[in-house]
């Protein structure tokens, strides 16, 4: 039986790669996760949402660790499990530490890496430091798995060894399971939602700024309530709290009760690459907080920068006008339609 270690640590690779370990397990293949702790409870709860246990755990949580500090640590010890593991392939997702880490353990070691997520790009430093994340795990994987025709192009551009394959991004294979299932119990909101969320550390420096700039966005639409769930990056980890009475501040959201609340949102703005893609799946009108974007060409999505001010005036004018949502109200499979885990185990398995 062929043998997988899939590596995680944070809340998007956990709905990622759930789904794509349920392919392959269906396909006769064992699926192990290995949990390296970058996200701690936000981490296992997400995967406790797939029905997912990881089955081995190294490296626990620990508050205030850095990325390198992290990588430091997961080049000590995954190393040694894996040389007594001695999988068929390891699996890593996107651009995160524990993807790098998980990449560089593998080469190391000399298993396949199987890289999900692949060859998104946006030729700058920006986001930090997840774009240099990704750009050094491209040379090291044996098998490309793109979510695009044009992630796979730039692939092709950098002239990455590995074979390269376009399966569609498997975050839609997730939220597409979390929403077959009841909704739970969701955060208290009056009139239309609003969602925001914030945790690109090039973000934190204006994140008061961008809370006063929420209660502006309130002020002008007074039927709406703003949500801003709290992130646990320790970039991010301040003392936020708001006094506008339709702004509230809540703690991290679990996977589900985020995943139904966006088909209830009038609006979304965020800087998140996952909840770009979801958003674009169910077509809810989002507006991007960042200056570029691996995504931003579905319909609903529009990225306007990260300067608080142009936020307010850009979620003014789309709350206050109806036909202009309704235009950016278009679900997209432009980043995935929600089958893609299969093509994926697929291509892994080799047919």
């Amino acid at each position: 039986m062929p043998t997988y270690i899939l590596m995680v640590g944070t809340r998007p690779e956990a709905i990622k790669l759930s789904p794509v370990a349920v392919e392959l397990r269906r396909r006769g293949a064992r699926a192990d996760f290995c949990a390296v702790g970058q996200h701690g409870d936000l981490l296992t709860d997400t995967l406790a949402a797939f029905g997912e246990v990881p089955q081995y755990a190294p490296i626990s949580f620990r508050s205030g660790r850095t990325p390198e500090g992290l990588l430091a640590e997961m080049l000590t010890v995954l190393p040694p499990l894996l040389s007594d593991l001695a999988p068929d392939g390891v699996i890593v997702q996107g651009d995160t530490t524990t993807a790098l880490g998980g990449a560089l353990a593998a080469f190391y070691g000399r298993f396949p890496l199987v890289h999900v997520e692949a060859g998104l790009r946006t030729f700058a430093k920006n986001p930090f430091p997840e774009e240099a994340h990704r750009r050094m795990i491209a040379p090291l994987a044996d098998l490309h798995l793109c979510p695009t025709d044009a992630d796979a192009d730039a692939l092709r551009t950098e002239r990455v060894t590995g074979r390269i394959a376009v399966t569609g991004n498997s975050g839609q294979d997730g939220l597409r399971l979390i929403l077959t299932r009841p909704a739970p119990e969701l955060p208290v909101a009056e009139g239309r939602i609003v969602l925001c969320t914030l945790h690109r550390r090039e973000n934190a420096a204006a994140l008061p700024s961008f809370l006063a700039a929420l209660g502006k966005i309130a002020d002008a639409a007074p039927d709406c309530t703003i949500l801003f769930p709290a992130h646990p990056s320790p970039a991010l980890r301040l003392a936020v709290g708001s006094t506008h009475p339709r702004v509230r501040v809540l703690p991290p959201l679990s996977y589900p009760v985020c995943a139904h609340l966006l088909p209830r949102l009038t609006l979304l703005l965020t800087d998140s690459g996952g909840l770009q893609e979801e958003a674009a799946f169910l077509g809810v009108p989002t507006l991007v907080l960042r200056e570029k974007s691996e995504r931003g060409d579905a319909p609903s999505l529009r990225i306007i920068g990260s300067d608080p001010t142009r936020a307010v005036a850009e979620a003014v004018r789309l709350l206050s006008n109806e036909t202009s949502r309704s235009a950016m109200r278009v679900p997209s499979t432009r980043y995935g339609d929600g089958h893609a885990a299969r093509r994926m185990a697929k291509e892994i398995l080799g047919g």
